[in-house]
């Protein structure tokens, strides 16, 4: 948990990769001797297809590290949101640090008065995971809402992430953003931003988890199973290094884009 040892931090930012990412092998004894062990929720679901169907899966203990530094709060909203994508139905955090326990927060009270991420999960890619990371979700009783968690893992450098929310019938009229920062586990607002044409552009500081609650200005119905939509997200890098990028020629641009999907999985926080 030493906040000089860079290789030790930039390690804990790529960590939850191990989880679900094929071909992805950490720079550990894990990654170099136990490969067919890994991505490790892939297999462990594997297992449970073949062996034990209809199992629930859970993780009874896990954790990170980097309880009291910023790392730790983003690679634990990672951890969080790759539990959701892969239908994990429980998991206990060993640890107790400030930043890690204010991750949690980030998804189940980020506002101090009951806001948390959605119930519905909605599956989500980047094209360069090593800098950004991205978890989306609608909300099953609130068809004016959504929610975004995005990272920037960028140890120097602000990122600009512009989102387009495509496919949608909805019209977006606001985005607030809340985030963790380098320097305090207290979730602050970062962010009010107006949304035209259902798309916007957001500011991250660098090492930054922030959750963008988006909503409508249009009456309030259930969302649906049928529901179809699409967000894309461009992310500007100012003042990075070319090694911030790994696509169109070292222009310093990352590209997230998120999907719905008509079958959803549902994320239950308590």
């Amino acid at each position: 948990d030493d906040t000089s040892h860079i290789d030790c931090i930039k390690a804990r930012l790529q960590s939850v990769r191990s989880l679900d990412e094929e071909g992805y092998y950490e720079n550990s004894w894990i990654g170099k001797w136990k490969k067919d062990c890994l991505p490790v929720l892939s297999r462990v679901k594997e297992s449970i297809d073949t062996y034990y169907p209809g199992t629930k899966l859970s993780l009874t203990e896990y954790s990170f590290g980097g309880g009291d530094q910023i790392s730790g709060a983003i690679t634990e909203a990672d951890a969080l949101g790759t539990f959701a994508r892969n239908g994990v139905y429980l998991a206990t955090l060993w640890d107790d640090g400030e930043y890690q326990l204010s991750a949690i927060s980030l998804y189940t009270n980020y506002d101090k008065n009951g806001a948390k991420f959605g119930d519905t999960f909605v599956p989500s890619t980047t094209s360069n995971i090593e800098l950004t990371t991205a978890y989306a979700s609608i909300h099953s009783d609130n068809a004016q809402k959504a929610n975004l968690v995005v990272t920037n893992k960028s140890l120097d450098s602000s990122k600009k992430i512009e989102v387009s929310l495509n496919g949608t019938d909805k019209t977006y009229e606001t985005a607030t953003v809340w985030g963790i920062t380098e320097g305090s586990s207290e979730i602050k607002k970062i962010d009010d931003v107006a949304i035209s044409g259902n798309k916007f552009t957001v500011e991250l500081p660098a090492l930054t988890v922030a959750q963008i609650e988006l909503n409508t200005n249009e009456a309030n119905t259930d969302v649906g199973g049928d529901t179809d939509s699409c967000v894309s997200s461009d992310s500007d890098s100012d003042n990075s290094s070319s090694s911030d990028s790994d696509r169109d020629n070292n222009d310093n641009k990352n590209y997230n884009e998120l999907y719905t999907q008509k079958s959803y999985t549902r994320l239950f926080l308590c």
